[in-house]
């Protein structure tokens, strides 16, 4: 008797599973994928946290304040950059093995891919959150439990973040080839600086600080800093990046499946990736 394949939802679930162990095996069976994921965290927040306490030696006018915001603003960065990070790695690592053909020919469609891989990278950044959290309150005898409000708001909206620019950025090497990851890298690197994570947005020069302003990130950076020297959590700050994190999601998902459409009729898909 011939066995009936799946459809509907129990297929989709099987192939989800099939997504996930494709990420679980290679990194259960590195330990050094393992340390990846705790030593670049603890790393940043090692160095960022003794910059703080560097510069609060030599003026102790700026209060401890600002070793606290430094620390909490480079955990949730970490969070962000390590969805980030994630998921595009995931897609160069099929780059590297020469699989992005085979992935798409195989019967694990786009949306399914989408959301395994998601769900890893969310993994991902809660665990450098974690690891973060942990190596401040060992090493700098930070206590943030009065922060886990303002914690719990704004790493959903991170997270999301960092897919979506993910999935852009994948969208663009798909479109025009691995060839351009240098420039993608680039205007990464910008991202940083202009997201206002170790300083006030009030630095910069009016040019600058309006399109820094204008950032999901520097606004949840913002709103962190002032939660943390005014003692007041205005929620309100919140409304803005969350409903641009949403559209911005909404159209990185938009573009990859352009992208994707484009590759397969232009037959880019063949000539970028074979």
């Amino acid at each position: 008797m011939l066995l009936q394949p799946k459809s509907g939802f129990l297929a989709f679930f099987d192939r989800l599973e099939g997504v996930l162990l494709r990420h679980w095996f290679p990194i259960s069976r590195s330990p050094i994928k393992i340390a990846e994921m705790i030593f670049w965290p603890l790393m940043n927040v090692v160095l960022w946290g003794l910059v703080g306490l560097s510069v609060f030696a030599m003026n102790f006018s700026i209060g401890s304040d600002y070793v606290t915001s430094l620390i909490v603003c480079v955990i949730l960065w970490e969070t962000f950059f390590r969805s980030l990070n994630s998921i595009f790695s995931s897609f160069l690592e099929e780059v590297w093995a020469c699989n992005i053909v085979y992935l798409f020919a195989s019967p694990v469609v786009i949306k399914e891919w989408v959301v395994g891989s998601s769900a890893v990278a969310a993994a991902r950044g809660l665990i450098a959150f974690a690891t973060a959290w942990l190596g401040a309150t060992a090493l700098f005898s930070q206590d943030l439990t009065p922060r886990i409000a303002p914690f719990f708001a704004t790493i959903p909206i991170l997270i999301m973040l960092g897919l979506a620019f993910g999935l852009a950025i994948i969208s663009a090497m798909i479109r025009w080839g691995v060839s351009k990851q240098g420039l993608i890298w680039m205007l990464l690197a910008l991202l940083g600086p202009m997201s206002c994570i170790y300083y006030p947005a009030q630095v910069f020069p009016s040019p600058l600080r309006d399109v820094a302003l204008a950032l999901p990130t520097t606004q949840i950076f913002e709103f962190i800093r002032d939660s943390i020297h005014t003692d007041k959590l205005e929620w309100y700050s919140l409304a803005m990046p969350t409903l641009s994190a949403c559209a911005i999601f909404i159209c990185s998902l938009l573009l990859l499946r352009n992208s994707l459409n484009f590759a397969r009729r232009d037959g880019s898909i063949l000539r970028h990736f074979q």
